[in-house]
């Protein structure tokens, strides 16, 4: 069956997502509603995950929990991101629509539930359940965004969001931790309806007029072209590859701030800066690095990787400021790494295969978000925080390695390139 590519955004005047020959498209396109919702759909979903390692320090006391205990909020959140990843191909077979406000519900509910401060088993469960929703709009938009005329453009829109989020979350959770932790969730509650109604409106109209070909595709060879999309080698390369990954950013976001209070010393009002100044630097890396990329070639990512990886030694001086110059480092060149490999996944397999092949990375890589936190919470039981750098320097080695892998097996990629649906991937 011919697979019928959609325009997921209103498309311009000659079908572009971007012209850049024509100044009003641009600025129309930056202004599109249905991309403006997800990005604020991606803000929010970045400001909860950051906002959780700075949580770590009251729940543990407000719980009388250990590192570890504390830690397998990560791991809750990770087991409600995969149940989404499961059910993605049926929720985007009924539509955007759909997909926004299933993700738009889910977060409310665990917001709501965690802004009670319940007991700590439903913390949890309240935890789950919101990285449930907000799982859902991450893979799906992804998947979104790689379906759209030039993806990568998008996924800059849409990650750039991601990482302010980041940014803010962390310090927005460190001014209310005065009045409780749950706090913030009860601003969350806030801005998932605002968000839900912004998307309900942007996605007013089918999105696809071609969804009734498309939901009995999903139905009819769900289970066979997810099964061959898992017999794709550069999946599981990419797979992995998100696995480090993934785990590296979760290091700094998680434990950057309580690393900087318990070994650097700096006051715990200004430890969520550690946090924050790695998604401010990814946030820069991704609108600064995009332009040398495009104007180079993807073969760049290797050289942020190894500078990020040096970098990485400057977190052993004992100069707080030394160390935090450091983390704003290590995320700027770091920052182009998750949405390039999204660009070179899907040029590595079969366009039809292509969301399926962004879900499943994607998911893996959340596993390594909290295998990650959790593991350096225990180590930390046994032998203390400082240890961090070290956990850091095996997963960006590991990173490192894999994108290589990756690149060249999308380098010797066979597949067709059709330019009038993506932007030429050059090697």
């Amino acid at each position: 069956m011919d697979e019928v590519r959609e325009p997921l955004i209103a498309p311009t005047s000659n079908g572009d997502l971007i012209d850049h020959d024509d100044v009003k498209s641009g600025l129309r396109r930056m202004f599109n509603p249905r991309l403006l919702g997800v990005m604020l759909l991606w803000l929010l979903t970045g400001s909860c995950t950051a906002a959780a390692g700075v949580f770590i320090a009251p729940i543990k006391k407000h719980y009388e929990l250990s590192d570890g205990q504390a830690a397998s909020i990560f791991a809750a959140g990770t087991c409600g991101y995969l149940c989404a990843t499961s059910i993605l191909d049926r929720v985007v077979a009924r539509g955007w629509r759909t997909l926004a406000m299933l993700s738009v519900f889910f977060a409310a509910i665990g917001a709501t539930v965690l802004s009670t401060a319940p007991p700590f088993p439903l913390v949890l469960a309240s935890y789950a359940v919101l990285m449930f929703g907000l799982g859902s709009g991450d893979s799906g938009f992804n998947v979104w965004a790689s379906r759209a005329p030039h993806p990568h453009i998008v996924q800059g829109f849409i990650h750039s969001s991601f990482s302010v989020g980041c940014i803010a979350g962390p310090f927005v959770a460190a001014q209310l931790l005065s009045y409780g932790w749950y706090l913030f969730y009860r601003l969350m509650i806030l801005c998932f309806s605002l968000c839900g109604m912004w998307l309900w409106l942007a996605f007013r109209s089918p999105t696809e007029r071609t969804s009734d070909s498309l939901v009995s595709t999903a139905r009819m060879d769900h289970s066979p072209r997810l099964l061959q999309t898992l017999q794709l080698l550069p999946v599981w390369t990419c797979a992995v590859f998100y696995l480090f990954y993934v785990g590296t950013e979760a290091i700094f976001t998680d434990w950057g701030p309580e690393y900087m209070t318990r070994v650097k010393q700096i006051p715990a009002q200004q430890s969520p800066l550690a946090s924050s100044l790695f998604w401010l630097g990814m946030a820069t890396g991704r609108l600064v690095l995009s332009f040398v990329t495009q104007k180079i070639s993807l073969r760049t990512v290797t050289v942020y990787l190894a500078v990020a990886l040096g970098l990485q030694n400057l977190l052993r001086v004992n100069d707080p400021s030394v160390c935090l110059g450091a983390i704003f480092s290590i995320g700027f060149f770091l920052g182009p790494t998750f949405p390039s490999g999204i660009l070179v996944l899907t040029n590595a397999v079969p366009r039809s295969f292509s969301a399926n092949a962004v879900a499943i990375a994607a998911a893996v890589g959340q596993i390594g978000g909290a295998i990650t936190p959790v593991s350096l919470g225990f180590l930390s039981d046994r032998v203390g925080l400082s240890h961090l750098p070290d956990v850091s320097l095996i997963c960006s080695c590991a990173t490192m390695v894999l994108w290589v892998s990756l690149f060249w097996q999308a380098s010797g990629s066979k597949r067709e390139y059709d330019p009038d649906e993506n932007e030429s991937f050059e090697p």
